[in-house]
């Protein structure tokens, strides 16, 4: 019994340390507005220690004429691989497109 609450307490405190002094996912946040052109904004950036990817983002706005744009960024350190999507939205003529594009 003596050897197994020794094991038994070693992995309490590996535990415990892990969860102390892991690593945080990184996010940073931006948003920007124009009152004048009706122009608003936001840029998105996020990072994760344990894989390694990065992800990069942005959406806009224009409050006047209703048109939206949004992209979004991926990239994956181990394969060098990379995914970019694009779309944008006109409500007058109630089309929107989208591009998206991917490298190795």
């Amino acid at each position: 019994m003596n050897a197994f609450s020794i094991r038994f307490a070693g992995l309490v405190l590996i535990v415990t340390l892990a969860d102390v002094c892991s690593a945080q996912a990184q996010v940073v946040t931006e948003r920007d507005y124009n009152p004048y052109t009706g122009y608003g904004g936001r840029e998105v950036a996020t990072y994760n220690p344990y894989t390694g990817t990065r992800t990069e983002g942005q959406e806009s706005v224009n409050r006047y004429t209703g048109t939206r744009d949004v992209s979004r960024t991926e990239t994956n350190p181990y394969t060098g691989a990379s995914a970019t999507v694009n779309r944008t939205y006109n409500p007058y003529t109630g089309r929107s497109t989208v591009h998206a594009s991917y490298r190795r």
